[in-house]
């Protein structure tokens, strides 16, 4: 209804003028094809991604678990719960880029629940959630083992491994409806998302979400991995060194991978 509108007012506004309807009409028709195509190169990319993320995960998957001695491993369980996030954070971005939300009227219950689960993309991001945190629990099993061996070999087991994991799955999930539920409304029969009270209440958003999802797991992370480089190095254990190298990559890529992805929008809505 809002492009109709929009259309009459252009006619309207230039219907003294067959020249400036010409030209405007071309101009719109090539912002159209532009878009289009930027859409069409977009969905391509996200397929793409998601295609490679579920191939990778899945390999990554395999070979731990025909493997029964890294099955056995303490942080193989983190691994492998790390790789069953993004192995599904990839499967929701591929259904949500094939499966974009239809224009659908929103009137009844489940037209409400797909509002606020599916147009939300609430599973994704309570994915990525997940996948911070379970990195985070992965970096601090890591520390206790190589900095307070000891105390790792003495006080953790398998129980609480699974704890770990566990809350992190909570915490995602927590945050994730937290965040998203009580910003989505349905009004004249369309599902609006990041509708704030005010902007007070926006900015108040933008900064717990900043730090929940960004610097708290970046300060933990900079904490834990400078403290386990000193140990290693004092101790001169390769293969801890290799293996906390391969994990400092992994937490490399998910500060670039925050940088552009839903921390991104938390940083405009602090700065608006």
């Amino acid at each position: 209804m809002e492009s109709t509108t929009s259309y009459c007012q252009f006619v309207l506004w230039n219907s003294s003028d067959s020249t400036n309807v010409t030209l405007s009409s071309q101009e719109m028709d090539k912002e159209h094809i532009s878009t289009t195509i930027k859409d069409k190169l977009m969905r391509g990319f996200y397929i793409s991604i998601a295609c490679l993320g579920m191939a990778d995960n899945i390999m990554v998957l395999v070979v731990i678990l025909s493997l029964a001695k890294m099955r056995k491993k303490l942080t193989s369980l983190f691994i492998i719960n790390q790789s069953v996030v993004d192995a599904l954070t990839a499967v929701f971005l591929l259904m949500t880029t094939i499966l974009p939300a239809d224009g659908r009227v929103y009137r009844t219950l489940a037209d409400d629940l797909y509002c606020r689960l599916w147009v939300t993309r609430l599973p994704l991001w309570l994915c990525i959630h997940c996948s911070t945190y379970n990195l985070v629990a992965l970096t601090l099993e890591r520390y206790l083992s190589v900095v307070h061996p000891i105390k790792h070999k003495l006080m953790f087991n398998r129980f609480k491994a699974v704890l770990m994991v566990a809350t992190a799955w909570f915490i995602a999930a927590l945050y994730s409806l937290a965040g998203n539920m009580p910003t989505v409304i349905i009004a004249d029969g369309l599902c609006k998302m990041m509708v704030y009270k005010s902007r007070m209440s926006m900015k108040a958003k933008g900064i717990v979400g900043v730090s929940l999802v960004y610097f708290i797991p970046i300060l933990m992370l900079i904490y834990c991995y400078s403290r386990m480089v000193y140990a290693v190095r004092a101790t001169v254990n390769y293969f801890s060194f290799h293996l906390i190298s391969l994990c400092l990559v992994g937490c490399v890529s998910f500060i670039n991978g925050m940088m552009g992805s839903k921390c991104g929008h938390n940083f405009i809505q602090i700065t608006e």
